[in-house]
């Protein structure tokens, strides 16, 4: 079972019995459980009454290892070219 929001609206893709795959249609998912209270979505979150993980809620991506190790090196390669300079000019002074 698929589920979307469309325009806020939480919908539900209904393939209906004896139609084609081609023929399924959007519904609205309040008015699907109010015309059909005994049918059982696949889908516990939405029969739970709490709605979908991510509806309501921003999305945000967690940063990979990798991009994380990539930023600490780049910050610590920066650091070393700030302190570079300086430490140049100080052993010519001595």
């Amino acid at each position: 079972m698929r589920y979307r929001i469309a325009r806020g609206v939480p919908q539900v893709l209904v393939q209906w019995q004896g139609a084609s795959a081609a023929s399924a249609t959007w519904e609205d998912t309040a008015a699907f459980r109010a015309k059909y209270p005994a049918f059982q979505l696949e889908d516990e979150l939405i029969l739970g009454g709490e709605g979908d993980v991510m509806f309501g809620r921003t999305y945000t991506r967690c940063r990979r290892a990798r991009d994380v190790r990539r930023a600490q090196e780049r910050a610590e390669q920066q650091a070393r070219a700030e302190q570079g300079p300086a430490l140049a000019t100080s052993h010519d002074s001595g």
